[in-house]
């Protein structure tokens, strides 16, 4: 799902999606596509958050002044298993 949002200089942006599959799977086997332009990806924290609350650190303030982020598919970290069916939930800070 596409997903367009503005991101205001130290601000925070969120953006949630509802999973119907009842399936639980490894972290690892879940896989994120993100895409996001911004002028200095070093200002960034990136994470997901799982219906369950696991947070997942996705990106951590690197990359200093490089600009935007594409991540293709990124498996979650850890080998603890997920519960897929609820509300996920992206978190973006600048």
């Amino acid at each position: 799902r596409r997903v367009n949002k503005s991101l205001r200089r130290f601000g925070s942006t969120s953006s949630t999606l509802q999973v119907s599959s009842r399936a639980r799977v490894p972290a690892s086997d879940v896989k994120l596509q993100l895409s996001i332009d911004h002028p200095a990806i070093g200002d960034l924290s990136i994470r997901l958050i799982s219906p369950r609350g696991q947070v997942f650190r996705i990106h951590s303030r690197t990359g200093g002044a490089s600009k935007d982020i594409a991540y293709g598919a990124v498996p979650l970290e850890g080998n603890s298993e997920v519960s897929l069916q609820g509300i996920w939930r992206l978190e973006i800070r600048d």
